[in-house]
């Protein structure tokens, strides 16, 4: 955090003593309301944001709870707090108000039993109060966890926290669980179906709904189209017409890496030899540095969510785990 790390540290604890008190005097979920006009809100599915009251009937979509407060862990460096922030008048320094903001995380259950990790910023009274719509993140995929779109949170901060940002970890990677059946785009789909129900993001208003990559930009599309009232505004970071024209433009691009980076990838993706991975995440690396993100270290976090080892499986079904060769069931999809 530069020079401003200790003072920057010191307002995140305070302002996490101060989340922890009211979570333990204000905020405890329980299975019952306190009366019957106790507010129901998104606060039943992610447990509680500061100051926010729990109601019963959204609780039957929380699996579980892991936590909530007042900023992130002040002892991580802001690059990878939040990814791909860069604002050119601080010199790419994350602000202040950015580890001040209300935060929470929790499950959302899935129709068929699995949970999916979600992660929520900002107030929700305040945004209420201030008539500012929720902000919904979805990553590009298959297989990628929200945690380098984690810039976006800054969009609460910069306004008070007077608005909320949701993101998700879409199945099979990060902290949602895997998948149990069939892989391909149709879980993901029911995915985001579901939270988008539990948040009740269509029910309060609509959202701003902001989407990433070919992957991003057709559930968020399919979301539009089949759910009236859940858009706000639509965002679309780099959208392909096809799956095929992406996978096109990205072979395109190997001309511009290293011949050795280029053989690399090719060479892995033929036959997927495990011995070969180590090279072919080297080479990745290269092409992110070209292609994803130019900013070095700061620009890091871009390059683990390329190519997760650790999601392999779902890019399997549906990509043949493969970025410059058409292959798995996407390759259908038009």
């Amino acid at each position: 955090l530069s020079s401003s790390s200790t003072s920057t540290t010191g307002a995140a604890r305070g302002c996490a003593r101060r989340c922890r008190r009211r979570r333990i005097a204000r905020c405890v979920a329980r299975s019952t309301p306190r009366s019957a006009d106790e507010d129901v809100d998104r606060v039943g599915v992610l447990d509680v944001m500061c100051g926010r009251r729990q109601g019963a009937a959204m609780l039957a979509t929380l699996a579980t709870t892991i936590g909530g407060g007042c900023a992130h862990a002040a002892t991580t460096s802001s690059s990878s707090l939040f990814c791909g922030y860069f604002d050119e008048y601080s010199n790419g320094l994350v602000p202040q108000y950015a580890f001040n903001t209300p935060w929470n995380e929790g499950y959302v259950d899935g129709a068929d039993g699995a949970k999916t990790f979600v992660r929520g910023v900002g107030d929700y009274k305040k945004a209420k109060k201030e008539a500012n719509a929720p902000v919904f993140v979805i990553a590009n995929g298959p297989g990628i966890s929200h945690e380098y779109l984690s810039g976006v949170e800054t969009l609460s901060g910069e306004v008070g926290g007077a608005r909320e940002v949701f993101e998700y970890d879409q199945r099979g990677c990060g902290k949602s669980d895997a998948v149990g059946g069939e892989r391909n785009i149709d879980v993901y789909l029911n995915e985001a179906r579901d939270v988008v129900k539990a948040l009740r993001l269509a029910d309060e208003g609509g959202a701003h709904v902001l989407a990433h990559g070919y992957w991003g930009a057709r559930i968020a599309l399919t979301l539009a189209l089949e759910t009236p009232g859940l858009v706000r505004s639509l965002t679309l970071v780099s959208p392909a017409p096809s799956y095929a024209r992406q996978v096109a433009d990205w072979r395109l691009a190997l001309d511009d890496v290293s011949p050795s980076a280029r053989d690399a990838i090719l060479a892995y993706e033929q036959d997927l030899d495990a011995r070969a991975r180590p090279a072919y995440d080297d080479a990745m690396r290269e092409f992110s540095s070209k292609f994803v993100t130019r900013r070095g270290a700061s620009g890091g976090c871009f390059d683990r969510a390329l190519a997760p080892a650790s999601c392999d499986a779902q890019r399997l079904a549906i990509t043949g785990a493969k970025y410059f060769t058409l292959d798995g069931s996407l390759a259908q999809d038009t």
